[in-house]
């Protein structure tokens, strides 16, 4: 089965319309030296690849306002480091604004490093997107500096995959939007100050759904000047989903004045829900929390980093005693089924493995093969179509990915 798999990976005409070379140092077959530019030169469905080169160097590229579907991918002809397993982010200064994209197209971002800087404005803001957004393996890293944000607003359906959130004194605020949080970490580095420490989540009127992913608060060591921790999530009219493999947590405290905060609250006569699997945790929920806790099963599919030419992890939490069928295909919008919410194109979906669950935890882990011509910059999805022992079918939420560009290969 797993032959069907490298030959969806490989498939050419999956590959996008046109592919642009982004290298600050003009090396050969460079189209443009920065982003900015290549976005404004791109035609909807291109691929942008953003080389890693400037780092070298010690300059970053210019983050982008992209108001159409495109691909955006950082990629490292370098060879691997001693004991690294993935490539080189391109480092990137400024704010990504992601904006407009209409239904049926898609925006990705694979591999990038969004810094904080001196500049007025850094961070990213995704605003009215009714088509998908994909965050995938990007480092956004805060700092302490005030102009840096994170914020999602308006937008149908957006995806963090593999990322890293370094805040430091704002929240992840998420508006009138569908998040789905997947395989990352969102913390707060150091400490928010006496007046500012900020939920690891802020959300309005907002459906969120964290996979196996850590999200804290902020926490403080200021000691009784600010003798409170913040929760992992703050919500408003929203709905929170915590899944499998998934910490919930208030930030840490330190010093014997301090009162560790819960996982989420919500204001008194608030709408919220919040939903948690039994293969999640939220710390230090107490006897206050609000609202209280629905107990629900929600069956997932989760991966690891995805190299080409290394081997990965997948992995799928289904209904205990179970079975799955893992495929993988062509990331598209979320379409309703009788089963679910299907996240992948059918006209492109390939079998993986057939399984059956464990009666313990329901989850069952795969180690594959990356083929080395696996193209980078191509949105794919696993999901698993679950089948219960009461007979009842079931899609698992998806798992986005792209392909990384293959260690010390250079890009022509």
């Amino acid at each position: 089965m797993r032959v069907l798999v490298l030959t969806l990976l490989c498939a050419p005409a999956l590959v996008a319309q046109q592919t642009w070379l982004v290298n600050c140092q003009g090396l050969p077959g460079t189209d443009f030296l920065d982003i900015p530019p290549a976005v404004a030169a791109a035609s909807a469905g291109d691929t942008i690849l953003v080389y890693r080169t400037c780092l070298s160097s010690g300059g970053a590229y210019t983050a982008a306002t992209i108001d159409k579907p495109l691909r955006i991918v950082g990629i490292d002809g370098f060879a691997p480091s001693s004991g690294g397993t993935g490539p080189g982010r391109a480092e990137c200064r400024g704010r990504f604004t992601i904006t407009g994209i209409s239904a049926g197209n898609q925006v990705l971002l694979s591999n990038l490093v969004v810094q904080f800087s001196n500049l007025p404005a850094s961070g990213l803001e995704v605003t009215n997107c009714a088509g998908d957004v994909v965050l995938e393996d990007c480092l956004f890293a805060g700092g302490s500096w005030p102009g840096f944000i994170f914020r999602i607003d308006m937008c149908a359906n957006v995806t963090m995959r593999g990322c890293v959130l370094e805040l430091n004194g704002s929240p992840v605020e998420v508006t009138d939007s569908n998040l789905l949080i997947t395989t990352t970490l969102i913390e707060h580095q150091g400490n928010g100050g006496a007046s500012s420490n900020p939920p690891g989540l802020l959300l309005h009127d907002s459906t969120v759904t964290i996979i196996g992913s850590i999200v804290y608060g902020m926490g403080n060591t200021n000691g009784p000047t600010n003798p409170n921790a913040n929760y992992g999530a703050i919500l408003h009219d929203s709905t929170l989903r915590v899944g499998p493999a998934s910490l919930l947590s208030g930030g840490g405290i330190g010093g014997p004045w301090f009162n560790h905060e819960f996982g989420y609250n919500a204001p008194m006569l608030d709408s919220s829900v919040v939903e948690v699997d039994a293969r999640a945790v939220i710390q230090d929920t107490g006897p206050f929390i609000r609202p209280p806790m629905t107990p629900t099963e929600i069956d997932a599919t989760f991966h690891s980093w995805i190299t080409a030419n290394q081997p990965y992890g997948v992995t799928v939490a289904g209904p205990n005693n179970g079975f799955a069928l893992l495929v993988l295909g062509n990331l598209t919008a979320p379409t309703p089924t009788s089963m679910g919410m299907l996240s992948i194109d059918p006209g492109t979906m390939q079998v993986v493995d057939l399984v059956g669950l464990p009666a313990s935890n329901g989850s069952h882990a795969w180690t594959l093969p990356c083929p080395s011509g696996a193209p980078s910059g191509v949105g794919f999805a696993f999901q698993a179509l679950t089948l219960s022992p009461s007979g009842q079918f079931g899609l698992t939420v998806p798992s986005p990915l792209t392909v990384a560009w293959q260690l010390g290969v250079v890009p022509q």
